[in-house]
Parts: structure tokens; sequence; C-alpha cells
């Protein structure tokens, strides 16, 4: 979630630096993102946040994007990923194509994302991020807990009080600001909804 306007170059360049893990173990995607305005997609555009990662060997330190799990899997987001264009959703995609030895999907990015949309209400377990907008900071809450889910949450914005402020709405089991993918032993971790019931780790 990017609440502030007229401030995309700032994320464009820690987004930059969110290296996308887990697309071999499935457990980490490009979630959805919710922006403040059609203004953060002209200043962050989509094909450069596709063009800027990098597809092939999970073990090399350089890929940004490993290999999808299984066969089954790679044919699961091929059909969302069609689903949510034929729903009205923009895709942006690479014009290169990923390595054909092993099941690689390139990075994705769907923009004019409908909140009703399927995209917009599955986990996609893949590396596709989901693009929406809002106008307030309470939309964008409304936005973030409508869905059966909630492991993980991320809120971006220079206005920290506005940041800590939203994220204490947010129903999700982690929300991070400013950052992504942080762990503290010390914290316990689970999910809201049916991303989970509980939590494990944190204080015995």
């Amino acid at each position: 979630m990017a609440l502030d306007h007229g401030r995309g170059a700032a994320h464009r360049r820690r987004l930059d630096h969110v290296r996308v893990e887990g697309t071999l173990r499935q457990e980490v995607r490009l979630p959805r993102l919710a922006h403040g305005g059609p203004e953060h997609l002209d200043e962050l555009p989509a094909d450069h946040l596709a063009l800027a990662l990098r597809v092939g060997d999970p073990l090399d330190k350089a890929v940004d994007i490993g290999a999808i799990i299984a066969p089954a899997q790679l044919q699961k987001i091929e059909r969302l990923v069609k689903q949510g264009a034929a729903e009205g959703a923009t895709l942006w995609q690479p014009s290169w194509a990923c390595p054909k030895e092993g099941y690689f999907y390139p990075p994705t990015v769907l923009t004019d994302v409908a909140p009703a949309s399927t995209v917009a209400q599955v986990e996609i377990f893949g590396p596709v991020l989901v693009s929406m907008t809002f106008r307030t900071p309470a939309e964008a809450v409304a936005l973030a807990n409508n869905t059966r889910f909630g492991l993980a949450a991320s809120v971006w914005s220079e206005d920290i009080n506005l940041a800590l402020d939203v994220a204490r709405q947010v129903k999700a089991g982690v929300v991070w600001v400013n950052s992504t993918n942080l762990f503290d032993a010390a914290s316990g971790f689970g999910g809201y909804r049916e991303s989970g019931f509980g939590r494990e780790g944190g204080r015995e």
C-alpha cells in the first residue's frame, strides 16, 4: 500500500530493492498493491517494475525470481493472469523470454484492477503484482481488508504518523512500514482469516 501522492520516485527506488523471494517455495509472492492515484503509476511505471526483475536459477544471488514449484502451479498462474486480463485489467510483462528449462513465469503487473476482480480476491502464488487505486487512507484500508486472507501487508509513506495509523487498521498477521519481509524472533507470527489462526514464535 503506497499512501503518498506525487512521491512515486521514492517508492520506485525502494521497490527496486525489494527482492522477490520464494517463487520456488511458493510462500512469498508479489501481492496486491493499492496506491494513491493514477499518477503513481506515471512515476512508477508498471513495465519498469517488470523489467527490473531478473528470472533464473534461484541459487544465483543475482536472480530475483526463481522457478515455479510445479507445472500445475505454473498453469494456475497462467490461467489467473488471463482471467484478470479478460475481466478488464491491463497486463504488463517484459518482452524478453523466460528460461526454457524449468517452470518459469515472467514478472507480471496487472493494473486497472477492480476490487471485485478474481485476481484481487485470490492468492496467485506467483510473480504477479495486482494494482488498485484509492483516494483516501480510509479507502486504502477498506481495499486492504477486502480479502479472505491476511498473512502480511506493507504500508509505504513518507508520513510516518499516517503510515502507523493505517498499519494499525490493516487486518494482517504482519504489517511492515516502509519495508517488507523483515522478521523478529521475539514477535509472534500468524495470519488472519484463511491465512491461519493463532500465532507461533515470540514470547513463551
